[in-house]
């Protein structure tokens, strides 16, 4: 499961800035992830508890935002979304896409308290 792979390096990340801020409650965060890097939210919902009960860390909420995934076409420049593995530009039918964004995963925010 990379959702918990994932989640932990994220509550790593996370512990390490409530720890430098003085901070010892997390109450909410706020992730950004692509739609490519996670298919069902509901495995990385888990993955939060889970990491959060392994860390000794109190329940907290969890937002999750999906990004699409984008694309930028070699042959005619157009930026673009990307619907699963279909990888022609509507505008102009070359297959030349390159991925501009996918399965990438950030924290976007963060509410703790001391």
């Amino acid at each position: 499961m990379h959702e918990m792979t994932m989640m932990k390096g994220i509550i790593m990340a996370v512990k390490e800035v409530m720890k430098k801020d003085g901070l010892k409650t997390l109450t909410s965060l706020k992730i950004k992830v692509g739609e490519l890097g996670v298919q069902e939210t509901e495995a990385l919902e888990f993955a939060f508890e889970v990491c959060l009960k392994e860390a000794r860390m109190k329940p907290a909420r969890l937002e999750i935002i999906k990004t699409p995934i984008t694309a930028s076409c070699s042959g005619c420049g157009k930026k673009l979304r990307v619907s699963g593995f279909h990888h022609e530009c509507p505008s102009c039918g070359s297959i030349g896409i390159e991925r501009l964004s996918s399965a990438e995963m950030e924290i976007v925010s963060m509410e703790a308290e001391p």
